[in-house]
């Protein structure tokens, strides 16, 4: 995937939000052998969330790092409520759900990964 076109597409909305938007990485990324829909999820999905969650004026920065000689790490750090800690070991499982947003709202903004 390429990083500018996934940041073109995402920029209105960080704009909408006035939130700053960066991105880093994955210039030098050995090429990956991936379905391309799920590698495509599993960069854009989290940009997304990232955005939704940022407050206004808010910061969010991508970066693509290789993981092994076979494979990429995706992270995503923004300025957002966070994700309690305690649910962060079950993020991929198929039935995490987060909690409600009454919970997340009482949480202060803190950078996570």
């Amino acid at each position: 995937m390429n990083r500018n076109i996934t940041v073109t597409h995402y920029q209105p909305v960080a704009k909408n939000k006035n939130i700053v938007m960066s991105c880093s990485g994955g210039y030098s990324l050995a090429p990956v052998e991936a379905d391309a829909r799920r590698l495509d999820q599993g960069i854009t999905n989290p940009l997304a969330n990232a955005l939704k969650f940022a407050k206004e004026g808010g910061a969010v920065h991508g970066r693509v790092l290789p993981e092994d000689p076979a494979g990429i790490r995706v992270e995503v750090q923004d300025s957002g409520i966070g994700i309690p800690p305690d649910e962060i070991p079950n993020l991929f499982q198929n039935t995490a759900k987060p909690t409600t947003r009454a919970r997340l709202r009482t949480r202060e903004p803190d950078w996570v990964w």
